[in-house]
């Protein structure tokens, strides 16, 4: 006798075992899209970025300093120096849109590096000591520039605090700051779960270099900040911060952060409403006008 339920129980197992399957893919990609960047060594070789460059007529000096290697755009002297700070994970090649940018090049020699542990810096060695950090960058940039250009430094994120202590330590030589983004107050800094996992085992042995280095850098940031919060006042760098404020990376509290530590005399904070953490990548229009506001104000002095 034909059984009138037998077709909505096989309806009900044929829909089980479809989500099962789609749950076990979902599974797979986020495992896979997890894997994949886990193991992103985020950078470009040489000879890579040298063709790159090529395509666009623009020739490359690359540079390997005190275990950094670095780069700056051939051509005329210019009176003034840009020099791009990263965040982390990362790498100076993140800039390369600003080193082709023909208005830039036209008023500026254009330097970018990988900060010490990523691209070819002492890959996968972190150094997570800022100052000590910030002086090996200093050392390398002071090589590259030429010693009566204004220097300009672009930072971003966990770039932001090493270019400010940069300009602290050095401000005859460094006549201007651009910090995008910068992540400034250990209180307010996010410490996700994840925030060791390249660290863990087993997820260390498909962790890149740049990955582990980063890891190293969130866990000390907070403690590293902290150490750094009294030194910001005596900052007399002429200064710009934007600061985006959906991002949830450097979370806004940064910006008042950095009103309230640095002087009000050299320190200019600019809010985006709608922008994230990825201010240099999605903006760079807005990013170039502030430069250009920064070199404008350098010429003056």
């Amino acid at each position: 006798m034909y059984d009138i339920n037998l077709k909505p129980k096989i309806v009900h197992i044929v829909i089980r075992k479809a989500i099962k399957y789609i749950l076990i893919i979902l599974l797979v990609f986020i495992l896979a899209g997890v894997t994949l960047i886990l193991s992103s060594e985020q950078r470009i070789d040489d000879q890579s970025l040298t063709n790159d460059f090529n395509k666009s007529n623009i020739n490359l000096n690359l540079h390997d300093s005190n275990k950094i290697r670095a780069w700056k755009t051939k051509g005329f002297k210019r009176e003034n120096a840009i020099v791009f700070i990263h965040g982390a994970p990362g790498s100076g090649d993140q800039f390369n849109i600003y080193l082709k940018d023909s208005l830039l090049r036209n008023v500026a020699d254009i330097i970018t590096l990988d900060r010490p542990g990523y691209g070819y810096s002492n890959y996968g060695n972190p150094q997570t000591n800022i100052q000590k950090q910030a002086e090996s960058i200093f050392n390398t940039i002071y090589q590259i520039a030429d010693s009566t250009q204004h220097i300009i430094l672009v930072s971003h994120s966990f770039g932001g605090p090493i270019a400010s202590y940069i300009g602290i330590r050095h401000p005859n030589k460094i006549k201007g700051h651009l910090m995008l983004n910068p992540v400034m107050d250990p209180e307010s800094e996010p410490m996700f779960w994840f925030s060791g996992a390249p660290l863990w085992w087993p997820i260390k042995y498909i962790s890149s270099g740049a990955m582990k280095v980063a890891a190293h850098e969130k866990i000390s940031h907070p403690e590293e900040l902290e150490s750094l919060s009294h030194l910001w006042t005596k900052s007399k760098i002429p200064t710009i911060m934007i600061q985006g404020r959906k991002d949830w990376l450097a979370p806004f509290e940064n910006a008042q952060f950095v009103k309230d530590h640095f002087d009000p005399d050299f320190i200019k904070v600019k809010i985006l409403d709608e922008s994230s953490h990825f201010v240099p990548f999605n903006q760079t229009d807005y990013v170039i006008e502030q430069i250009l506001e920064l070199i404008h104000q350098a010429q003056k002095q």
